[in-house]
C-alpha cells in the first residue's frame, strides 16, 4: 500500500510545529531567568564599613582636670612644675578642689607650689597670676604668700607679667594679694627695697604705676 503524499507532508508539517514550538519555550524561559550577579570577590565583612569606628570619642580632660593630673604625675619635682605651670592658667579653684573631696586638695597643691616656688620660672607669673578665681579664704592666704614670694625672687619679672594681664580687675587682685603677703614683714623695709629697686630698674611707664599701685596696697593690704 502506497502512503499519501498529503498525510507524509501533514505529519512532517505537525512534526516541525512541535519542534519549533519546544525552541520558542525553551528560548523564552532561559529569557526570563536573571542575570548572575557579579561578584567582587572580596569579602562581604571587608565591603561593609566598620560602624564603631570612630563613634565614640575620647573624653576631653577639663583644665583641673588636667592640672590635677600634672599635680599627680609621678615625675621629678621639676618636670612636675613645668607641666603644673603649663596648665595653670586661668585655673578655677572651685572646680578644682571638688575633683576630690576626701582632701584639701587646694591648700594641698598650693603648698606644694609653695615649697617649690623656686622651681617656678619668671616666664610663669602671668600664667600664676591669671589662676585667682574662686580661691577660698584659705586658699586667697596661701595664693597671697606664694605670689609675694614670687614677687621678691624677682620684682621685674612680676611688675612686667602684672603690667600685661588681660583682665584689669584679676591685675587688681594679685597686686593686693601681693602686697597682703608683704604684710607679715616690716611695711617700712618692704617699701624702701621696692624705692631702692625702682629707681634702678628699667620700667615702662604701665610698669611704674603698677609699682606705685602696689606700695600703696602695701601701706593698706587689708
Amino acid at each position: 500500500m502506497k502512503s499519501n503524499p498529503f498525510h507524509l507532508r501533514t505529519a512532517l508539517g505537525i512534526i516541525a510545529a512541535a519542534a519549533a514550538l519546544s525552541l520558542t519555550a525553551c528560548s523564552g524561559q532561559n529569557a526570563s531567568e536573571p542575570p548572575a550577579a557579579e561578584t567582587s570577590g572580596q569579602p562581604v565583612s571587608e565591603q561593609k564599613n566598620d560602624a564603631g569606628a570612630g563613634s565614640v570619642a575620647e573624653k576631653q580632660k577639663t583644665p583641673e582636670e588636667a592640672f590635677y593630673a600634672a599635680y599627680k604625675e609621678g615625675t621629678s619635682d621639676q618636670d612636675k612644675i613645668e607641666n603644673m605651670m603649663s596648665r595653670i592658667t586661668d585655673l578655677d579653684w572651685k572646680t578644682y578642689r571638688e575633683l576630690r573631696k576626701d582632701v584639701p586638695l587646694m591648700d594641698e597643691t598650693l603648698g606644694y607650689l609653695y615649697r617649690n616656688r623656686h622651681m617656678i620660672k619668671p616666664e610663669h607669673y602671668k600664667a600664676v597670676f591669671s589662676a585667682t578665681r574662686n580661691l577660698d579664704g584659705a586658699g586667697s592666704e596661701s595664693y597671697a604668700a606664694l605670689v609675694s614670694e614670687l614677687f621678691g625672687a624677682d620684682k621685674k619679672a612680676a611688675i612686667h607679667a602684672l603690667s600685661v594681664m588681660d583682665n584689669p580687675n584679676r591685675r587688681q587682685s594679685v597686686i593686693g594679694m601681693i602686697a597682703y603677703g608683704l604684710s607679715y614683714k616690716d611695711t617700712k623695709q618692704v617699701k624702701d627695697e621696692i624705692a631702692k629697686w625702682q629707681a634702678d630698674a628699667a620700667l615702662s611707664s604701665t610698669e611704674k604705676e603698677i609699682v606705685q599701685e602696689l606700695l600703696k596696697a602695701v601701706d593698706h593690704p587689708y
